[in-house]
């Protein structure tokens, strides 16, 4: 799924945001994968300050062919944080 469309943009509007602002202070994460869109948990031990996912779901999702992981950021700005930016050039 492309994510300028207008459907990756409608699907983050109507299910990633609301469900972002129900986990705040901690972030929240989803996969997209070629299922679908799927919320996983944070496992991360600071989680108001970051994530991680446990390696049973990243396998699960890279099983079903994952495309992106997507992820809240509290109380930043809506852009990628440097840590995003690094793991994107991993």
């Amino acid at each position: 799924m492309d994510y300028r469309s207008s459907d990756f943009q409608a699907l983050v509007e109507s299910v990633v945001k609301p469900q972002a602002i129900a986990e705040y202070p901690n972030e929240a994460v989803w996969f997209l994968t070629s299922s679908g869109l799927r919320k996983v948990a944070n496992v991360s031990k600071t989680p108001e300050k970051t994530f991680e996912v446990s390696a049973v779901d990243t396998l699960s999702a890279s099983k079903e062919g994952l495309l992106a992981v997507l992820h809240s950021h509290t109380d930043w700005y809506e852009c990628p944080s440097l840590d995003d930016m690094v793991s994107q050039s991993s």
